[in-house]
């Protein structure tokens, strides 16, 4: 195969030029060399005229960029000629038990594709998980990463655990803010779609869609709302909820079950 070369060291050291590097979800921008270690070589192939091309690492593959690192059993990095003729590394695509992490942040899946001229990456498994300081979001389908927009958009049986409470649904949006450009995001608020569950130490809630803001602790829930707290069971169309206080609020026609004490013994 033309342009095909092995490189049995375990190292390689690659220059990308323009491109910026970011896993969103709270992992900080980058621009600078990207560094490849694999326990069983890199494969590089290369296009004829040597514009465009790619390395296989495989084997315990660690890629280092600027604080951002991610692990997988196998990566491909593809690359084009960038200004200055520099090799400029446009798209990821790792396999194996793939992990990207930095100080503050760490996601896991099967498999990701990460696209650094888009800002994205796409994470897939049967158990996709973001971690985070304050909040952990783990999916069962995939978690999409948009750094341009400040989201993560995580895809079946999705759910978001902040200490006691958690937020499922079929999909979960999570908005992020930064401080500054290069600060690592916080979620500031999520939206849920499709049989949603909020639920509490003190109670569950049922709904069809919600908003949940994390920095009021507060939460809008509506669609066939059911309230449950111990055999006790409210039933609207809309719900506000103070998780701060404990407080909810149903709207619209409510039907209630409330069952005495003495029937629960």
């Amino acid at each position: 195969m033309r342009g095909l070369a092995l490189f049995p060291a375990a190292l390689l050291t690659l220059v990308c030029a323009a491109a910026a590097v970011q896993a969103q979800g709270g992992f900080p921008a980058a621009n600078g060399p990207v560094e490849i270690d694999a326990r069983d070589g890199v494969e590089w192939v290369s296009a004829p005229d040597g514009a465009s091309g790619y390395y296989r690492a495989r084997g315990n593959v660690v890629v280092r960029q600027e604080g951002l690192t991610l692990q997988a059993g196998e990566v491909t990095a593809f690359y084009r000629r960038g200004a200055a003729q520099a090799q400029e590394i446009h798209r990821l695509e790792a396999s194996g038990a793939v992990v990207m992490r930095n100080e503050t942040t760490e996601a896991s899946g099967d498999a990701a594709v990460y696209d650094l001229t888009a800002g994205t990456v796409l994470m897939t498994g049967r158990q996709v998980q973001l971690t985070g300081r304050e909040m952990v979001i783990t999916a069962s389908r995939s978690m999409e990463f948009r750094d341009r927009e400040n989201l993560v958009i995580a895809r079946g049986g999705a759910v978001a655990a902040q200490g006691e409470r958690r937020l499922r649904a079929d999909r979960l949006t999570a908005y992020l803010t930064r401080a500054a450009a290069d600060a690592p995001g916080r979620v500031e608020r999520i939206d849920a779609a499709g049989d949603v569950h909020l639920s509490t130490p003190a109670e569950v809630i049922r709904a069809e869609e919600g908003v949940y803001n994390v920095t009021a602790e507060q939460a809008l829930l509506c669609g066939s709302v059911r309230i449950s707290r111990g055999s006790n069971q409210l039933n609207g169309e809309c719900a506000e909820v103070d998780l701060k206080n404990g407080r909810s609020i149903l709207k619209g026609r409510v039907n209630s079950l409330i069952v005495p004490r003495d029937a629960e013994n």
